[in-house]
């Protein structure tokens, strides 16, 4: 079937993670949903990528994710949207008085404007810097939770929004290796608002749901309710601590580690069977041992717990726990982890599920990994995010913007050219780029 595209330029979402970057090249359709024409993960080393400021292998693979996912593409990139994720990220729920014209009495869109003006202006932490402003509902004369005032009538309006800041020089940092990588950026937003609005549903964002995303070394928090954001929040722990588990319990190296995570891992001893064994070959030892899937398991569920007990501990306040929302959803690369959802449900007592083969919200593809659902969640922002689904929204501009879509020659023999690249729906091998066309 023919693809029906806006007459927009095509959008690329950028997610850089703390072991790998994913790279999304997509437009938009007119029945509202995004067209994935090029994805790409380049997985690199370092050391953090919220601390570094001159992380080469980071720049390297931004480079190489970018040309990838857009090697079979011929038109312009014109919006590139990046995500903002890790523990310097904070979030609080701020409430305004909002001052008005004595005369005036109506609400109009200026003061609903104002709102945002307002909370752009904050105090902030030393050393935070504003990323957005999410108004939640207004207050009118006392009358609290309304979500559209707009020509009502009113003597008082008073508005609660939701405010997301991350640390200067963390952002700094990570604009820094994005422009040395000659890419310029049109916008930023926090990764975790973004998933959350691709993969809950219109009835979970207005009852209430949570949404969890695993990555590698960083759990995302974002909480909806009654159609908004109400909280957001980040824990220093992912995937990557059940692969040092199995490494250091087994003397093996982090990418032996991995492998055995991905093929026989699981939370769950009680269903894994002593007779199933996985042959290691210890780093320090001369001959190989057996492990049965049962002492995995018995491993990995220890640290499951300890990871659904801090994102427990992280929804203990009074914005979640007073509503008693009862919907989480899981994504994220470790979200696929055996026995992860049922020991969930088991020990937060609510119900959760996992995205289907396809995001809620318009995706035109009929396969969906969860390790890619940020990045993906990105460009379906880039085209769609500022709705009525999430309110109005302080988009935080990327300072050094120039119109268009501007980025260096690059000599393309630094790309591998026989890394096979699995695109959602598809398998392909990129040709070898052509150092003439990248001006």
């Amino acid at each position: 079937m023919k693809a029906n595209y806006n007459d927009h330029n095509q959008i690329m979402a950028l997610d850089i993670g703390s072991s790998k970057v994913s790279c999304v090249v997509a437009r938009g359709q007119i029945d509202k949903k995004i067209f994935i024409e090029g994805i790409s993960s380049i997985g690199y080393r370092s050391s953090d990528k919220n601390k570094s400021s001159d992380n080469q292998e980071m720049i390297e693979a931004i480079k190489e994710s970018f040309f990838t996912a857009n090697s079979g593409s011929s038109t312009k990139i014109q919006s590139v949207i990046v995500g903002l994720s890790g523990t310097f990220i904070s979030s609080t729920n701020v409430n305004l008085n909002i001052p008005r014209s004595d005369n005036i009495k109506l609400v109009t869109q200026s003061d609903i404007d104002n709102a945002v003006k307002i909370a752009k202006h904050i105090d902030l932490e030393e050393g935070k810097e504003l990323i957005h402003v999410i108004p939640q509902s207004f207050s009118l004369d006392g009358m609290q939770g309304i979500r559209n005032p707009l020509g009502m009538h009113t003597t008082e309006l008073k508005a609660s929004c939701h405010i997301i800041a991350g640390s200067k020089n963390n952002i700094c940092n990570l604009n820094k290796s994005i422009l040395e990588a000659d890419i310029q950026p049109t916008n930023q937003v926090v990764g975790s608002v973004a998933t959350a609005r691709a993969l809950l549903t219109a009835k979970e964002r207005e009852e209430g749901a949570i949404m969890i995303d695993i990555g590698a070394s960083t759990t995302d928090i974002a909480v909806f309710n009654s159609g908004s954001v109400i909280h957001t929040d980040s824990i220093p722990m992912g995937g990557d601590l059940f692969t040092r588990d199995i490494a250091t319990a087994f003397d093996i190296d982090f990418n032996e580690a991995e492998k055995i995570k991905i093929n026989h891992g699981s939370t769950t001893p009680e269903r894994a069977l002593t007779s199933n064994t996985i042959n290691i070959k210890p780093l320090t030892y001369d001959e190989s041992v057996e492990v049965t899937e049962r002492e995995l398991a018995q491993l990995m569920k220890e640290r499951a717990n300890e990871l659904v007990r801090l994102i427990a501990y992280k929804l203990e306040n009074n914005v979640v726990t007073n509503l008693e929302i009862e919907q989480i959803v899981l994504t994220g690369g470790c979200s696929k982890l055996d026995g992860l959802v049922q020991l969930m449900r088991f020990l937060l007592q609510k119900r959760v599920r996992c995205p289907d083969n396809q995001l809620v919200n318009g995706l035109h593809e009929e396969s969906f990994d969860p390790s890619l659902s940020c990045v993906i969640s990105l460009a379906m922002w880039g085209e769609y995010g500022a709705d009525k689904n999430i309110g109005h929204v302080h988009h935080r501009k990327f300072r050094f913007f120039q119109p268009g879509f501007y980025y260096k020659k690059i000599n393309a023999l630094k790309i591998f050219t026989s890394l096979k690249i699995k695109v959602i729906g598809k398998n392909y091998i990129p040709t070898l780029f052509k150092t003439t066309k990248l001006n």
